[in-house]
């Protein structure tokens, strides 16, 4: 599963292009968070999420 904040992200990045995503909690994993095996959030309830996606490639372009 792709968070939505990806999904409306990373469309229109041209291939070798770089963008700074800042996906506030509601486009990402909300107020649920993800916990792993143990219990243990490795994201947080009602966390922004910060990424740095550089494009090297596109699957679509061959």
């Amino acid at each position: 599963m792709v968070i939505q904040g990806w999904e409306e992200g990373v469309p229109g990045m041209a291939v070798g292009g770089t963008r700074r995503l800042v996906i506030p909690p509601n486009l990402a994993y909300g107020d649920r968070g993800v916990a792993n095996a143990s219990g243990v959030y490795v994201v947080p309830p009602n966390t922004t999420l910060v990424f740095i996606v550089q494009l090297v490639s596109d699957a679509g372009a061959a």
